[in-house]
C-alpha cells in the first residue's frame, strides 16, 4: 500500500446485476481496416483497429464525465456509443462485483482509492502499465508527486485520478465579525475555545453553536480519521494486518471530540452552519459549497485551514476511473486514455468544481465571484491524507464507527469505545487476512 506525501503536493502545482448487467453491458468489437489490394505496394499502412459497440461507463451522476469529452471520442469512433449510468443502491460495493463475477463489467467503473485497493485485492482491474509505458496517458512525469505511486500495487498500475477533493473547516464569517475574532482557529485547543465563546443563545432565544460536526455511524472519513492524522496517528499498521487507530493518538482524538458534545459546544450534522446557526463545520468540500453558495443562501461562507495537532492534515479524496478485466478492457483503455487528456480533466474539473492532480491543469477555471474562499480550499490540498488504500477498509469502517460513534453519544467512555473498535477491527483483519 503506497503512501504518497501530500506536503509536496503544491511543488507541482437504476440498474440491476445478473441477466439485466449481461443484457445492459453490450461488447464492443475490434473492427479491422480494409486490406490493401493484393500486389499493391503503393498501399497506405493498415490503419489501427477501429471500434463499435457499447462502452457502459459507471459513476455517481453528479461527477459524469462531461459530455463533450465522450462525444469527441464517439466522433473518433463512430461505431462507439458511450453510456453514462448510476446504477441503484450500492454499485461501488454490491453491484460492481457481481457484474465482474457475471462477466460483464462496466467498460468502466469510477473508482475511489479505497475502492480500487478492494478491487485490486479481487483481481477485478486491469493492469494499466503497457499502455502507460506505450505514451497512451501523456507524460506520467506531469502527476503531482505520489499520485502514480499511489495508483500502483504490488508494482502494477492500475489507477491514475482524475482529481482531488480537499476536505476543510469553514466558519461563518459574519458570526466571527459580531464576535471581535479576526480569523479561523486551527490548533485543537483553540478550536474548543472558539466554539465555546461562539456557542450561544441568540437574541429571539434560538440557539447558536460554536462548532458542528458530520459524525456518522458508517465512515470515519468524515469526522474521526482527520482528527486522528492530527495528533500523529494511522489507522492500520505498516504491514495493513492489525489495526493502530485505538493507539494514544486516537484515543486523543476522540476524547477531543467527545469533550466538544460533552460540553455542548459542539452540534451533530450539516444544517447548523449551513442555516446559519453554527460558527463553524469541520469539513466540507468545494462541491458541497458551491451550489448553496451560487444561491445566495450561505454569504457568510469562509474557508479555514485544516485543524492541528502535531501534524496539519485533513481529509483528502482521490476518484477516476478504473478498468475491469473484460474483453472490452482494450477499448476502454482507449476511453480512459481520452478522458485523461488534460484538457478533458480539465473540463470534467470546471463541471464538478474539484481539483486536479496533474501540475499541468491550472485552476483558471474558478471564477472570481469565488475568490473569497476558493484559494483556502487550493492552498491546503497541500495538507491532504488520502483515503486509506486498504482491501478491508469499507468493510471495516462501519462496524468501528458504529462503536465509536457510542462515545459522542455519551453511551460509553471513549476508552472503552476505542478499546472495543480495535478489538473489532483486528478480529475483522485476522478472520479474512490470513
Amino acid at each position: 500500500m503506497a503512501r504518497m506525501s501530500r506536503r509536496q503536493m503544491l511543488a507541482g502545482v437504476g440498474l440491476g446485476v445478473g441477466a439485466s448487467v449481461l443484457a445492459a453491458c453490450g461488447q464492443v468489437q475490434t473492427m479491422p481496416a480494409p486490406e490493401a489490394a493484393e500486389g499493391d505496394a503503393a498501399a497506405a499502412p493498415e490503419e489501427p483497429a477501429g471500434l463499435s459497440g457499447v462502452l457502459h461507463v459507471w459513476g455517481y451522476r453528479s461527477q459524469y464525465l462531461p459530455g463533450v469529452v465522450l462525444d469527441a471520442f464517439q466522433e473518433m469512433h463512430p461505431g462507439v456509443v458511450v453510456v453514462q449510468s448510476q446504477p441503484a443502491g450500492n454499485f461501488r460495493g454490491d453491484k460492481f462485483p457481481a457484474s465482474v463475477a457475471a462477466g460483464a463489467p462496466p467498460a468502466l467503473m469510477q473508482g475511489f482509492l479505497d475502492f480500487v485497493a478492494m478491487y485490486v485485492d479481487r483481481g477485478f482491474l486491469a493492469d494499466l502499465g503497457p499502455a502507460a509505458k506505450a505514451g497512451d496517458f501523456g507524460d506520467l512525469g506531469a502527476y503531482l508527486p505520489g499520485i502514480v505511486e499511489t495508483g500502483t500495487f504490488n508494482g502494477v498500475l492500475h489507477f491514475l485520478p482524475h482529481r482531488q477533493s480537499v476536505n476543510i473547516p469553514l466558519y461563518n464569517k459574519d458570526i466571527f465579525e459580531n464576535a471581535g475574532i479576526n480569523e479561523p482557529p486551527t490548533q485543537w485547543d483553540d478550536v474548543a475555545e472558539i466554539a465555546r465563546q461562539l456557542t450561544q443563545k441568540k437574541s429571539d432565544g434560538s440557539d447558536q453553536f460554536g462548532l458542528t460536526v458530520t459524525t456518522s455511524k458508517n465512515t470515519l472519513n468524515s469526522w474521526f480519521n482527520p482528527v486522528l492524522w492530527q495528533a500523529g496517528g494511522e489507522f492500520f499498521a505498516e504491514d495493513g494486518r492489525s489495526v493502530t487507530f485505538d493507539e494514544d493518538p486516537g484515543l486523543a482524538a476522540l476524547e477531543f471530540l467527545t469533550d466538544l458534545f460533552n460540553k455542548k459546544i459542539a452540534a451533530e450534522g450539516t444544517t447548523p452552519y449551513f442555516e446559519g446557526y453554527g460558527a463553524m463545520i469541520n469539513a466540507r468540500t468545494p462541491t458541497h459549497v458551491k451550489s448553496p453558495f451560487d444561491r445566495g443562501t450561505i454569504p457568510w461562507l469562509a474557508a479555514s485551514p485544516a485543524w492541528e495537532k502535531e501534524k496539519q492534515l485533513g481529509f483528502g479524496s482521490l476518484s477516476g476511473w478504473v478498468v475491469p478485466n473484460s474483453p472490452q478492457s482494450d477499448a476502454a483503455i482507449q476511453l480512459l486514455a481520452h478522458t485523461l487528456q488534460p484538457d478533458n480533466v480539465k473540463a470534467f474539473l470546471k463541471l464538478v468544481f474539484l481539483l486536479p492532480v496533474r501540475g499541468d491543469i491550472e485552476v483558471d477555471y474558478v471564477g472570481e465571484e469565488y475568490n473569497g474562499w476558493m484559494p483556502t480550499f487550493i492552498e491546503q490540498s497541500q495538507n491532504m491524507h488520502y483515503d486509506i488504500p486498504h482491501p478491508h477498509i469499507r468493510a471495516i469502517m462501519p462496524l468501528v464507527s458504529a462503536e465509536m460513534y457510542k462515545a459522542i453519544g455519551g453511551e460509553v467512555t471513549p476508552q472503552e469505545a476505542i478499546r472495543t473498535a480495535g478489538d473489532i477491527a483486528n478480529q475483522f483483519l485476522a478472520d479474512n487476512m490470513g
